[in-house]
């Protein structure tokens, strides 16, 4: 099997500090070290119920409920909408064509 490697465009982007700082606690952690990690601000919490609720209405719901799948490459168009109208309140024209979402 062929192994992955970085593209070398990839190979030039500085990484983010923090994440640096993550895999040095780890690493150390690994090698017995007792680590208090607050490089991250990871919460120990969890989700909030309601979110918690969502996500498994989402993952075992029926077909109308569940909203897996295929989205708009761009995102979902309401949430396009809202951060378009988010802009005007800040008095920036900021069309929903011209916003993309990632995950």
């Amino acid at each position: 099997m062929e192994s992955i490697h970085p593209s070398h465009r990839s190979l030039t982007v500085k990484s983010f500090k923090v994440m640096d700082v993550l895999q040095r606690a780890n690493q150390l952690e690994a090698s017995g070290r007792t680590i208090y990690h607050c490089e991250v601000g990871q919460p120990e919490s969890g989700a909030p119920k309601n979110v918690a609720q969502a996500a498994v209405s989402a993952l075992t719901g029926s077909p109308s409920e569940a909203r897996m799948g295929y989205t708009d490459a761009f995102g979902l168009k309401p949430l396009r909408q809202k951060i378009s109208e988010y802009y005007k309140t800040k008095h920036v024209d900021v069309p929903e064509e011209r916003i993309g979402l990632d995950r």
